[in-house]
């Protein structure tokens, strides 16, 4: 007897285990959350602002930027003793220097181990570049971002893929993934693929033929697709004549200054952000981070910003 009850209890936890695991697989989500998100747009929201006044309400702080020069920031920071990643290439005697074959192209911070930021804006002094910036208060995705510094603070050959990238957020989705571990170009080529009535984008540097030649099979689908990107970057290898050449309305940006958005925005109720230009060494050596949100709340305010930019070619 005592046998054939402890083989039921066996079997019902097995039940249990293969039922939750069943779940998770069908839903694809390993975590659920809720909190506030937050986006803003440079220069008109004054990003550097918004990031002051968010360290400073902080306690633990760690970023990691491509380029930091902005005083007032760099002032927060030390004041807060945060700890500070910079690529080798604009390292100026505060923080950690990082080497590498490519880039560490990252502009995000962990604040308290419950908030991130990130986007495509360097905090540098004078800036009045076109960039995006996201608050998202997110224990998961602090955790990942942590992580993440570290493995670029002590080896950035280790290269982990991330554990949890997909959240359900506030009941709707929300994607993170580093590059190159995690494959970035698959991910926003995926998303694409799925598209079915509308790309909008914004890149700063755009080589990489593979998300160009999907674009523009959307666009002889009979999609609607608009572009903007930034002339200074209108090389051999830019991708810009290819698309311009389907007879998709791809335009320069007017800003004097640079046009740095990263940005995709699909069927306006997905949006594509980060630090991530579409180009090969983005994908491939560079240290990168992307944020896929299905968030139609989130994809409209994006879609106005867009809107507004086109609107002055």
């Amino acid at each position: 007897m005592k046998k054939i009850l402890i083989t039921t209890i066996i079997i019902l936890i097995a039940i249990i285990i293969h039922t939750e695991n069943t779940k998770i697989q069908k839903n694809n989500f390993l975590v659920e959350e809720t909190g506030k998100i937050n986006i803003y747009f440079c220069p008109e929201n004054k990003c550097d602002e918004q990031i002051i006044t968010k360290i400073n309400e902080s306690k633990k702080i760690k970023c990691a930027f491509y380029d930091l020069t902005e005083k007032k920031i760099i002032e927060i920071l030390k004041q807060k003793k945060a700890e500070i990643l910079i690529d080798e290439n604009n390292y100026e005697n505060y923080g950690k220097a990082i080497k590498g074959t490519g880039l560490m192209h990252n502009k995000f911070c962990i604040l308290d181990d419950k908030t991130i930021i990130t986007g495509s804006y360097n905090p540098t002094k004078n800036n009045t570049n076109n960039n995006n910036i996201i608050f998202i208060e997110s224990k998961t995705l602090a955790k990942n971002y942590e992580e993440e510094f570290e493995e670029i603070k002590n080896n950035r050959k280790q290269n982990t893929k991330t554990k949890t990238t997909k959240i359900k957020y506030n009941n709707q989705t929300l994607q993170q993934y580093f590059c190159p571990e995690d494959n970035c170009q698959d991910k926003i080529i995926k998303e694409l693929e799925n598209a079915n009535k509308s790309i909008y984008f914004l890149t700063f540097t755009f080589t990489d033929k593979e998300i160009a030649q999907i674009i523009i099979n959307k666009y002889e689908q009979g999609l609607e697709i608009k572009g903007i990107i930034e002339k200074f970057q209108n090389h051999k290898i830019s991708t810009y004549n290819i698309i311009n050449k389907s007879g998709i309305d791809i335009n320069f940006d007017t800003n004097p200054k640079f046009q740095h958005n990263k940005i995709f925005i699909i069927d306006n109720t997905t949006i594509i952000t980060g630090s991530y230009n579409p180009t090969n060494a983005a994908n491939t050596i560079n240290d990168e981070n992307i944020l896929i949100l299905k968030q139609k709340d989130i994809a409209e305010k994006y879609v106005a910003y867009f809107s507004n930019m086109y609107s002055e070619k």
